[in-house]
């Protein structure tokens, strides 16, 4: 039907742990043992949904295999007791993934709101436009601004 509206279930418990453990580990069973413990509470935290489970996950890979580290992360994600317990935890995934971003990639990412929904960036094009912003911050020398800014690009894309 016209208008109709198609609510999509969370993922079941199974799919979930697939969907997280092959971001971070390529399976559950690469998964080091001192960290089990806290992905089932961050799975459960997720609620079966797949945007939250992709942006923790994706958050986890580019952290250490500290189980202090994982901790942290799931102590800030919450327990959602708002109105809507799976938004409000969307939210603070969503917030803490964003947060944990260095301050050149907060800006070449908000950046990125200057294009309308759907539109195809070219990503040359886009590295070209973030260098003459000013965002792409010259290193020690070894690599040039452009090379940076896929750098940039790249890590904003492994982060989803």
């Amino acid at each position: 039907h016209v208008g109709g509206c198609y609510k999509l279930k969370p993922l079941t418990h199974h799919n979930s742990k697939i969907l997280f453990y092959g971001r971070i580990f390529s399976s559950q069973s690469d998964c080091p043992k001192q960290l089990t413990d806290v992905s089932k509470n961050l799975l459960k935290k997720c609620g079966g949904v797949p945007l939250a489970i992709l942006t923790t996950s994706s958050l986890l890979a580019n952290k250490s295999r500290n189980v202090n580290e994982w901790n942290d992360v799931c102590d800030s994600i919450g327990s959602g007791l708002g109105n809507n317990p799976r938004l409000d935890n969307m939210r603070k995934i969503l917030l803490l993934s964003y947060y944990d971003l260095t301050p050149q990639l907060k800006t070449s990412l908000l950046y990125l709101s200057i294009f309308p929904e759907d539109y195809e960036i070219d990503k040359h094009r886009l590295i070209g436009r973030w260098i003459a912003e000013g965002f792409v911050q010259q290193g020690d020398g070894r690599q040039s601004l452009f090379q940076i800014g896929q750098s940039y690009f790249n890590e904003l894309v492994n982060r989803s």
